[in-house]
């Protein structure tokens, strides 16, 4: 009888390995590039969800609050207490050292303050937009207080004044500049002895612009710096995301 010995190959060879891995490294390093990429832009989507709820949600509330606006403030409220007004915060206001937009209006025609109102919008030093409701008397620590949203980086608020009484909106100078939205530094109340006839007053506000800046939760959004344009004009040199809003707010109860 005649013996065949037959031989067959076992495993891979040598150069056959260091194919299949250089395969397995380019399929990984893919495979990691798509992860990256996907998580990438799943922060980025993160950051505009929260800056756009953020921002609309400041334009819905402030919008509310503003047309409610002088609703049924009697005379002599009027010159103390008008429509609307930004300061800055004493000892005795909503936010001491803050910078306060106020709202003031009056329920059922009250000349007693016990249905007296008003709402101070403010932003805390760790950039939290606070709304306090304040009933009746004018305590600073009366009143509930609410976080509308935190990462407000910025606010900006001017005003549109009918200055004639007329029932339009007038231009005012301002530096010599003649504008229709003016800053609260050029408005006086109307009680002020020492002030011109022709100066706008708070009493004679009639629209609010808003311009607010805000900005994502989520980090690490931008590889870069961020331009801000007006009427904030910075860099931001953190990797969060940042977007104004803006809106005209119409004080419903004094248009005529």
């Amino acid at each position: 009888m005649r013996h065949i010995n037959s031989t067959s190959q076992q495993g891979f060879s040598l150069i056959e390995l260091m194919v299949a891995m250089l395969l397995g490294t380019f399929l990984i390093g893919g495979l990691i590039s798509v992860f990256i990429s996907s998580a990438s832009n799943y922060r980025v989507q993160q950051a505009l969800t929260e800056v756009q709820h953020k921002g609309r949600y400041i334009l819905r509330m402030i919008r509310q609050d503003v047309q409610e606006a002088g609703f049924e403030l009697v005379a002599g409220d009027f010159l103390l207490r008008p429509a609307v007004r930004e300061f800055d915060g004493g000892a005795t206001s909503c936010a001491s050292g803050r910078r306060i937009f106020e709202i003031h209006w009056n329920e059922h025609n009250q000349v007693t303050p016990a249905n007296k109102r008003r709402i101070c919008y403010y932003v805390t030093a760790g950039n939290v937009l606070m709304r306090r409701l304040v009933e009746g008397n004018d305590a600073a620590t009366a009143g509930t207080e609410l976080e509308i949203a935190e990462g407000v980086e910025d606010w900006q608020l001017s005003y549109a004044v009918d200055n004639d009484q007329l029932g339009v909106i007038d231009q005012v100078a301002v530096a010599g500049n003649p504008i229709t939205y003016i800053p609260f530094t050029s408005l006086a109340l109307e009680e002020d002895p020492a002030l011109p006839l022709a100066s706008a007053t708070w009493q004679e506000v009639r629209a609010v612009r808003l311009d607010v800046l805000v900005r994502s939760n989520t980090p690490n959004v931008t590889n870069q710096p961020q331009q801000i344009g007006a009427p904030f004009t910075r860099v931001a040199t953190n990797n969060n995301l940042y977007q104004i809003f803006s809106g005209t707010l119409g004080l419903r109860n004094l248009v005529k």
